[in-house]
């Protein structure tokens, strides 16, 4: 995601004014390899929790998967070792993320991905393939 989607506009100001504590501040990183790093936070939960912004230096090489590589998170998730981004061993891909998959996949089979087929059931969902050969 971008910074933009991920922040929320009645704690921010703007994009370069995240808010920051003395967890975001302590340089804490997550994920196998340290690649999540908390950069701030913005907005909060229905509990009151904070919402940490966090960059994922693996998932930023990605632009058309992950845009900017920015996702949020709840502390206590971090905690628990559950990472928000493509680095997850479950990572929950939003429609957008199956087409670029799809598509990606498709390209090394050698056919081509058209759409999904009926209504979006997440990975249930069945595609439309076109093949270069066979038509």
């Amino acid at each position: 995601m971008n910074l933009e989607d991920v922040i929320d506009p009645e704690t921010v100001n703007s994009v370069h004014s995240l808010q920051q504590d003395d967890y975001s501040l302590s340089g804490v990183a997550f994920g196998e390899e340290g690649q999540l790093e908390v950069i701030g936070w913005s907005g909060r939960a229905n509990n009151g929790h904070k919402y940490y912004i966090l960059k994922c230096m693996k998932c930023s090489q990605d632009s058309e998967l992950f845009g900017q590589g920015y996702f949020k998170s709840m502390k206590s998730n971090l905690v628990k070792g559950k990472v928000p981004c493509g680095c997850s061993k479950k990572p929950e891909w939003s429609q957008e993320q199956f087409s670029v998959l799809c598509s990606r996949k498709a390209e090394e089979l050698g056919h081509t991905f058209l759409d999904f087929d009926g209504e979006w059931k997440g990975q249930k969902t069945k595609i439309k393939m076109s093949c270069e050969v066979h038509g």
